[in-house]
C-alpha cells in the first residue's frame, strides 16, 4: 500500500492546502444567510485553529512537528455546517482552549497565578452558559494529576471562580434588581431535564462521527503512548478526561447540541490528531481513507438535512 500518511502529516504545506480547501467549502456552501455571521464564524474559527497550533508548539505534543491537530480542528469544524454561522459557541472553545495553555504550563508546576486564571475564565463562561461549572472538579482532577494541585492552587481556583459573582452581586444590589440577582444565582442550581426530542437524525449522525473519531484516537494513543515523553502523556490523558465530560454533557443536555458538540470537536481535534500524525501502519492508511470518506458523507447530509 501507498505510504503517504508520512509524508502529508510532515509537510509544511499540509495545514494551508487544507485550510485553503475548508474556507473554500465555508464560503461555497454558506447557504442564503448573511455573510456576517458566517465571516465571523471562519474568523474566529481560524482563530481557534491557530491557538490550537500554539498548544503543539508551545508543548510539543507531536515529536515531528506535525500540524495535524490544526489540519483536524479546522476539518472537522467544516464538516458540519451548522457550526458555520457565528454563535456563543464559537467564544466557548476559544475561552476552552485559552484554559487548556493555562493548564498546560501547569504540568509538574504549582502556580497560583495561572489557576487563579484558568478558573477565573471558567467563571467568566458561566456567566453566560452555567453548565460550564460542573467542568471545575474535572480541571481539578486534571491539576492533581498533572502535580499542578497545592493548597494554595486550590484557594486560588475558588476566589477565581466567586470573583465575576462578587461583581455581579455588587451590580445587582446597585441597580436594586433583586429578581435578576435572585434568578440569576438559581440558574447555576438547576440542572435541565435532558431533551431528547430536541434531537434529530442528522444530529445523531453529526454526534456518531465526531465519537467515532474520538474512539480511534484514544485507543491508538493508548496502543504508542510509550514513545511520547512523561509530561506529554500527562497532558493527552488530561485531554481524554476532559473529553469524556464533554461527551457525557452531552448525552445528558442534548437541547444544548451546538453548543457542546464545537467544544468536544477541540479535544477530538487534538486526540485524532495525534493518530493521523504519528501512526503509519497499514490499518492507519485504510482508517485515514474511511475517514475521509465518512466526513465527505456527513458534510453533504449537513448541507442536506432532509435527506435524513
Amino acid at each position: 500500500m501507498m505510504q503517504f500518511l508520512e509524508p502529508i502529516s510532515l509537510s509544511k504545506y499540509t495545514l494551508p492546502v487544507v485550510s485553503g480547501v475548508c474556507i473554500l467549502l465555508w464560503l461555497i456552501f454558506r447557504g442564503e444567510g448573511d455573510w456576517e455571521p458566517i465571516l465571523g464564524g471562519l474568523l474566529v474559527s481560524s482563530f481557534m485553529v491557530y491557538l490550537i497550533a500554539e498548544l503543539n508548539n508551545r508543548n510539543a505534543l507531536l515529536r515531528n512537528g506535525s500540524r495535524m491537530h490544526s489540519c483536524m480542528a479546522i476539518l472537522l469544524t467544516t464538516v458540519i455546517i451548522q457550526l458555520h454561522t457565528f454563535s456563543f459557541a464559537h467564544l466557548m472553545m476559544i475561552s476552552i482552549i485559552i484554559t487548556m495553555h493555562l493548564l498546560c504550563r501547569t504540568t509538574l508546576i504549582k502556580s497560583p497565578i495561572l489557576s487563579f486564571l484558568t478558573y477565573l475564565i471558567l467563571a467568566v463562561i458561566s456567566l453566560f452558559y452555567s453548565k460550564i461549572l460542573f467542568l471545575v472538579p474535572i480541571y481539578w482532577i486534571c491539576q492533581i494529576y498533572m502535580r499542578s494541585m497545592s493548597r494554595k492552587c486550590f484557594v486560588a481556583s475558588i476566589l477565581a471562580l466567586l470573583m465575576p459573582y462578587w461583581l455581579m452581586l455588587g451590580y445587582f444590589v446597585f441597580k436594586e434588581s433583586y429578581q435578576a440577582l435572585a434568578d440569576g444565582v438559581s440558574d447555576l442550581f438547576v440542572f435541565s431535564v435532558p431533551d431528547y426530542g430536541s434531537l434529530t437524525l442528522l444530529k445523531l449522525v453529526q454526534f456518531v462521527y465526531i465519537l467515532l473519531v474520538l474512539a480511534v484516537g484514544i485507543v491508538d494513543y493508548y496502543r504508542n503512548r510509550y514513545k511520547d515523553k512523561s509530561k506529554i502523556r500527562i497532558i493527552y490523558v488530561s485531554v481524554i478526561i476532559q473529553a469524556f465530560f464533554f461527551f457525557f454533557l452531552l448525552i445528558l443536555q442534548p437541547q444544548d447540541f451546538y453548543i457542546i458538540l464545537p467544544l468536544l470537536i477541540v479535544y477530538t481535534s487534538i486526540i485524532s490528531g495525534h493518530f493521523f500524525a504519528l501512526t503509519y501502519t497499514k490499518y492507519s492508511h485504510i482508517a485515514s481513507l474511511v475517514f475521509l470518506v465518512i466526513s465527505l458523507l456527513v458534510f453533504y447530509l449537513s448541507l442536506n438535512p432532509e435527506l435524513l
